[in-house]
């Protein structure tokens, strides 16, 4: 699988509306101070933000990790946990949820690549892109109508009947 970078998008953080931290500036102190859900399908609590933070000598306090960005916007919609996600991605899910979102803090960017494997095209890709999306494999079960479908013979549809 082949990739390559192709862009950087700023880093926003999410609060519920009437979140505290949605009155007055935002400094990295009161950043840090809040409780964090970071987005981990591994449940890790810790990423580059953390790292940010302590060249301030800061440190946030994360107590959850959720396993995707809208895992993570709708459980800080109903909670005082702030999230902190790429801006241009979340834009329409957080204006959708009526998140607020904070202004930018000196974080890192936001990294995108594209990945996949090598596909002809007859008219010019994204730069960067040239790769995306990938072909399925024949291989690949999830290309496959499941095994309940009606397109697929059987007893009780058109098919002939199993014996």
């Amino acid at each position: 699988m082949r990739h390559r970078l192709v862009g950087e998008d700023r880093l926003v953080a999410a609060a519920r509306p009437g979140h505290p931290l949605t009155a007055g500036p935002l400094s990295p102190e009161r950043y840090a101070a809040a409780e964090h859900l970071t987005v981990s399908r591994r449940g890790s609590l810790r990423d580059p933000i953390d790292d940010a933070l302590t060249t301030h000598g800061l440190e946030r306090r994360v107590v959850a990790a959720g396993p995707t960005a809208a895992f993570a916007l709708r459980l800080a919609l109903d909670t005082d946990l702030v999230v902190t996600l790429p801006e241009a991605v979340t834009r329409a899910a957080r204006e959708e949820l009526g998140l607020a979102a904070l202004p930018p803090l000196p974080l890192p960017g936001y990294p995108f690549t594209c990945c996949g494997t090598s596909v002809t095209t007859t008219t010019a890709p994204t730069p960067g892109c040239e790769t995306w999306p990938p072909k399925p494999s024949r291989h690949s079960s999830h290309h496959r109508p499941p095994r309940d479908s009606p397109s697929q013979p059987g007893p009780g549809r058109d098919g002939p009947p199993s014996r």
